[in-house]
C-alpha cells in the first residue's frame, strides 16, 4: 500500500517544484492568460475533489452521488493534484477524527505547527482497514491506490505532451495551491480562529478564509468537528461553503440534511 513518505517524495515534492517553476514563469513573463487553467483545475481537484468528494463522500459518507461513476472520475483529478487516492485519504481522515488533537492524530499541530502543516507527510501510517472496507472491496479503488504514483506521472507526461504550460499551470501551480491549502487545514485551523461550538479538539473557525478557499470543512474546522457527518459546514450566511450549493446538484434524493 502507498505510504505517506513515498507519496511525498515521488509526487508532492516534484509537484511543489513544478508549482514554483510555474510561478517563476508567471512573474518573469507577466503572462496571466493560463491562470484560467489553474482556477479550473483547482476548482475540480480541490473544491469538487478534495473538499466534496474525498472529504464529504469518502471521508464521512455524508451523501450519495446520483451518478456512481462521478467519484471515480473525480478521484483521478485528486491524484493529479497530489491529494493521493481515496483509500489512503479516508484512512488518514478517520484517524484524525478518532484521535483529534490527541496521540494518534496524524496531523495535529500539538506536536508542532511544522508537523501539523507539513511534517506529517513524512510519517508513515498503516491503512485503517476497518474503516476502509467498502473501498477495499472495490477493484477500481484498489487499483488506483496501487498505481497512484504511476498515474500521477502518466497525467503529468500526458499534459506536457499537449502543452508544457498546461501542465505547469494545472498540475504544477494548481497542485501547489492545493498542498498549501491542506497545510492550512491540518495546521493553522487547529490552532488559530474562533469556536462556535464546544468540542474536545482544537479545531477552530477561520471564517474569513472560507471565502478564499470555498471549502467550509477546511476553514470552518470547529463547525466540522462539532457535526462531522453534516454535508456542509455553514451555520450562518457569513460562513461560506461551496458544498452547500454543489452537493444538492450531485446527490441522490436521500441527501442528509442536518440544518
Amino acid at each position: 500500500m502507498l505510504t505517506h513518505r513515498k507519496h511525498f517524495y515521488f509526487v508532492q515534492l516534484p509537484q511543489i517544484m513544478l508549482g514554483f517553476l510555474c510561478l517563476a514563469h508567471l512573474f518573469s513573463t507577466g503572462s496571466y492568460q493560463w491562470l484560467w487553467a489553474t482556477f479550473a483545475f483547482w476548482f475540480v481537484a480541490y473544491v469538487l475533489g478534495e473538499g466534496i468528494t474525498y472529504h464529504r463522500y469518502f471521508g464521512h459518507d455524508a451523501f450519495k452521488f446520483r451518478w456512481p461513476i462521478l467519484p471515480k472520475i473525480i478521484s483521478l483529478f485528486c491524484i493529479m493534484s497530489g491529494f493521493g487516492n481515496p483509500i489512503n485519504w479516508r484512512s488518514t481522515h478517520k484517524y484524525h477524527h478518532l484521535y483529534s488533537d490527541q496521540e494518534g492524530d496524524p496531523h495535529s499541530p500539538k506536536h508542532s505547527l511544522w508537523h501539523g502543516m507539513f511534517g506529517w507527510h513524512l510519517v508513515n501510517r498503516e491503512v485503517d482497514v476497518m474503516h476502509c472496507r467498502r473501498l477495499l472491496a472495490d477493484k477500481y479503488y484498489v487499483w488506483i491506490s496501487k498505481n497512484t504514483i504511476p498515474l500521477w506521472y502518466f497525467f503529468t507526461i500526458l499534459l506536457t505532451s499537449i502543452n508544457p504550460l498546461l501542465m505547469l499551470y494545472t498540475i504544477g501551480l494548481g497542485g501547489l495551491i492545493g498542498f498549501l491549502l491542506v497545510a492550512q487545514v491540518t495546521g493553522l485551523s487547529h490552532r488559530y480562529g474562533t469556536k462556535r461550538f464546544p468540542t474536545d479538539d482544537d479545531g477552530r473557525n477561520m471564517t474569513w478564509l472560507s471565502w478564499l478557499t470555498w471549502v467550509g470543512s477546511g476553514a470552518l474546522q470547529n463547525n466540522h468537528h462539532a457535526y462531522p457527518g453534516r454535508w456542509h459546514d455553514s451555520h450562518a450566511w457569513y460562513e461560506f461553503d461551496m458544498g452547500k450549493y454543489i452537493i444538492p446538484l450531485l446527490a441522490t434524493k436521500d441527501l442528509r440534511k442536518l440544518d
